[in-house]
């Protein structure tokens, strides 16, 4: 049996790796869509750590810039595969054979930057205003579709064409600048000079970030490359995220010098907080998500509304995985022709620990998956447990300190919840807890964090949200907590809350520094009498 067990365990690493051995390295060039830094780290760790030389690949990575855009004629002609945005199912609408392999930034980082001096806050003052709304010669799509959101044509604008740096916004050349949250708000930070975000996704542009496609030539002609170069490229991510100092130290001395390590370091924060790799798989692709990019862009006519996205998103079992598969079949039945008397023999021992061992992985790995959500979920209210709330609160006040943006949390304590607990038991308690969750969820932006911190204890994050903001938001939650309640047994039970508000202050602030302020307004809420909102 050992003999046996030996050779099918040779036979099955030859099968994995025939199709990399069988002939040289295949020949793979990437387009980036901008100049060489952070946001590429999957790629450049890919290269570094061999990923890709252990898929049967020699990638080239092709620096872009301003001007350089992706479309199908390019993937015909000079690269295989291109780094885009979301905005990329516009071209596949109109007709482009694109396919996306994988989703890699989660949130778009896509954001027009004014000086704070300037007075233009909401993309309605931009009217009439010099702004980079231009990518070789044609309109950025997520911009586009923010102006087209609030009933404003790009022809209602100066625009101009996208540009490298800060300094057409530091002369005034430009009155708006486009750029990523990960790049050109520390740059401005690091120049002295307060300015305005105006982000898409305030206006619920929601897109995707950086996403990897290819064509759908690329798919028929080279079987089974596109899985390949997916796989190594996500690895490369991994490595990246868990490596960041690292991969900032090969980037400067093997791809550009043209960031600071600290200004590569800042990006790489925001990366990682855009790309979500704790709770969203890297490269997961969400049809539904991309639905929905497709359905805002036809409800301001930038696409036809009779769309498809058939074919647009990358499927495992397409037909380039046949290679593969087909390799797999042949092989397994001629290794199965060869050892059938042996096997005949040992069918049922061999049967029974193979079944044991499907069983104990596939059990392990529920477990782990089960584990990484339990680890950041509260199991009553569905919400974010105080783990999630204060390690993607951390994050969120580092990037802060970053982009010298505001951020403000909202604590909130459930008013008498003893009293309820002790005279309705425990049910009732917890019936009381998953409706206020209800209501603060339904509440919340996408970008806030929420969690049930204590028993009777919320919290609420709010990145880009000064304190009068998050006073507004704590006043609408009270009032709708006010007006609502719970019946049991023909006894209704009507619900209050506290609330206690705190403001990131200084670079001196980190998440437990700024709790403890909103700790305090509660604690000041709560001597006022109750239901009431009180601010530190």
């Amino acid at each position: 049996m050992k003999l046996i067990a030996f050779i099918v365990i040779l036979f099955v690493q030859f099968l994995c790796v025939s199709p990399a051995l069988a002939k040289p390295l295949d020949k793979v060039n990437v387009q980036l869509s901008w100049l060489h830094q952070f946001q590429f780290a999957g790629f450049y760790a890919a290269l570094s750590q061999g990923f890709y030389k252990n898929e049967g690949l020699d990638v080239t990575l092709l620096e872009g810039g301003p001007g350089v855009v992706c479309n199908e004629a390019l993937l015909h002609t000079k690269v295989n595969y291109c780094n885009a945005t979301g905005s990329v199912v516009q071209r596949r609408v109109a007709g482009e054979k694109i396919v996306v392999l994988a989703s890699i930034i989660q949130y778009s980082p896509v954001v027009l930057l004014t000086r704070k001096d300037s007075g233009l806050e909401v993309v309605k003052d931009l009217i009439g205003k010099r702004v980079e709304t231009m990518s070789a010669g044609l309109p950025l799509v997520s911009i586009e579709a923010m102006f087209q959101s609030q009933g404003i044509e790009l022809s209602q604008l100066d625009n101009r064409e996208d540009t490298v740096g800060i300094d057409l916004l530091l002369n005034k050349t430009v009155d708006a600048l486009y750029g990523f949250t990960s790049n050109e708000p520390y740059q401005l930070a690091l120049a002295g000079v307060e300015f305005n975000a105006i982000r898409p996704l305030d206006y619920d542009i929601d897109f995707y970030g950086d996403v990897i496609i290819t064509s759908e030539r690329e798919l028929e002609l080279y079987k089974g490359r596109a899985k390949r170069f997916r796989s190594a490229t996500i690895q490369g991510w991994r490595y990246a995220l868990k490596n960041k100092v690292a991969m900032v130290d090969h980037i400067i001395e093997h791809y550009s010098q043209n960031k600071t390590k600290q200004a590569l370091l800042a990006e790489a924060t925001v990366i990682e907080t855009l790309m979500l790799p704790n709770l969203i798989q890297i490269g997961h692709n969400n049809i539904e998500r991309w639905e929905a990019t497709a359905a805002t862009l036809a409800s301001i006519n930038t696409i036809d509304k009779d769309y498809s996205l058939d074919g647009f998103i990358y499927q495992e079992n397409d037909v380039e995985s046949t290679y593969r598969s087909l390799l797999w079949i042949g092989g397994g039945f001629i290794l199965l022709c060869w050892l059938i008397g042996i096997l005949f023999l040992n069918n049922r021992r061999l049967a029974a620990e193979v079944q044991v061992q499907i069983v104990g992985k596939k059990n392990l790995q529920e477990a782990q998956d089960a584990a990484i959500i339990q680890a950041y979920t509260d199991e009553l209210s569905g919400m974010g447990n105080r783990r999630s709330c204060y390690e993607y609160g951390a994050q969120a006040v580092e990037h802060t300190k970053a982009h010298k943006e505001p951020l403000s949390i909202i604590m909130i304590d459930i008013d008498h919840f003893k009293k309820i607990n002790d005279e309705y038991g425990h049910a009732v308690g917890d019936e009381v807890i998953c409706t206020i969750a209800r209501v603060i969820v339904g509440r919340v932006r996408e970008t806030d964090i929420q969690g049930r911190v204590g028993g009777e204890e919320f919290a609420v994050i709010l990145p880009d949200t000064d304190i009068k903001g998050a006073c507004s938001l704590a006043e609408e939650i009270r009032q709708a907590l006010e007006s609502t309640s719970v019946v049991v047994d023909d006894v209704t039970i009507n619900i209050t809350a506290s609330f206690g508000v705190a403001a990131f202050k200084s670079d001196r602030d980190d998440i437990c520094s700024i709790v403890k302020r909103s700790d305090v307004a509660l604690y000041r809420a709560k001597a006022a009498g109750r239901n009431i909102v009180k601010t530190n």
